[in-house]
This record gives C-alpha cells, sequence and structure tokens, in this order.
C-alpha cells in the first residue's frame, strides 16, 4: 500500500474542486456545524458541505485516491 499525507490529499483534493469553483477548508477546531472538513463555494463565500467527511473517503468518491492508496500523518 503506497501511504498519502493528508496534506498531499488535500491538495489532491483541492485540485479537483477547483474545477467545480469549490475548495475544501479544515477547521482549526471541530465544530458540531463544519465539523474537521467543509468545502466554500468560490463564487458565493457560502458553505457548500458541511462535515465533509474523512479524507480517505471524500478522496476515493472524488476519484483522487486511489485504491491502493492510504492514508498517513
Amino acid at each position: 500500500m503506497h501511504i498519502v499525507t493528508s496534506n498531499a490529499l488535500i491538495k489532491r483534493i483541492n485540485r479537483k474542486l477547483a474545477h467545480e469553483g469549490e475548495v475544501l477548508k479544515t477547521a482549526r477546531s471541530y465544530t458540531t456545524d463544519l465539523g474537521w472538513h467543509y468545502i466554500v463555494d468560490l463564487h458565493t463565500g457560502a458553505l457548500a458541505v458541511g462535515h465533509a467527511g474523512p479524507l480517505d473517503v471524500l478522496g476515493r468518491e472524488l476519484g483522487v485516491l486511489k485504491a491502493y492508496e492510504g492514508v498517513g500523518q
């Protein structure tokens, strides 16, 4: 299994989301409204997705994390 750092995965996700006019943000502390990771629409500045989920799940849904890759520190 190939290990991908969380920072590298966030960059991959943001490159993919940029095509849709969105960006993944990471909260400094967990909140019930946003969770750890949330997605913002760049055109309106509005919250597009709160609680975007674990990075590995989001990465696989977007197709930027392959089946043979895992997330490390």
